[in-house]
Parts: C-alpha cells; structure tokens; sequence
C-alpha cells in the first residue's frame, strides 16, 4: 500500500490588493447670471479613509471653485435634502458608494446663510 498525503505548505496565501482611493461622483448646482441654475456632475478621487475635507478640497479643485465663493455639501434622497455635510472632521466612510450627493455653489458672504425648506405636510 502506498499512502499519497499532500503538504500543507504546497499553496501560499496571499492578500488581495486593495485600494486606498475612492471615486465618487457629486452634481455642483449653480447659478448663472440670469438666474438659471445650472448642474453640472464631477468626478473626484478621495482617500477611502479621508476626512470630508478632502472631497470638499478635491471638488473644489475639480470646479474651479474662485476665492469668493463656497460650497454647501448635501445628502440627497427621493429629491429631498437629508442632511447637510458641514463637519470637515466626518470620516467619508459615513458616505455609501449609493448615495447622491449635491454640492450648491455660492458666492462667499460674512452675512450668516439662510435656507429655505418648503414642505408639505400630510394631515
């Protein structure tokens, strides 16, 4: 009788690569000089362990953000603002690769910003 045993050692495991970046996709909403307001999407590249101030660095750059204006972040669900990004110290893995996020485009302004909410509540 011969006994056929196979060497544990014969395979060798390896990590699978992973990526430290993370592309996400965001709509830049601004407005033009008659009013309209234009979107326009970008494609930026994050650390997957970044903080949010990098997506705002990195959209900034990506719209050629000018010195005298800045950018509103928002969580966007069924056309409805959820919450807005607004910590620069939030972890973007609190951002699914689902989500769709909106980034309004204004013009910079010491006065304190004020948004309206219109809803329609059911009875």
């Amino acid at each position: 009788k011969v006994s056929v045993t196979f060497d544990p050692f014969m395979y060798l495991s390896l990590p699978l690569p992973s990526t430290t970046m993370r592309t996400m996709t965001l709509t830049v909403v601004s407005n033009n000089s008659d009013g309209m307001s234009q979107l326009s999407p970008h494609t930026i590249t994050v650390p997957k362990h970044g903080k949010f101030e990098d997506l705002t660095r990195a959209l900034s750059i990506a719209c050629s953000l000018g010195p005298d204006e800045t950018l509103s972040v928002a969580e966007v669900y069924n056309n409805r603002i959820i919450r807005f990004l607004e910590d620069p110290a939030d972890s973007l893995s609190l951002i699914r690769e689902a989500d769709k996020l909106v980034a309004y485009r204004f013009p910079k302004d010491n006065a304190p910003l004020v948004v309206l909410i219109n809803q329609r509540m059911e009875e």
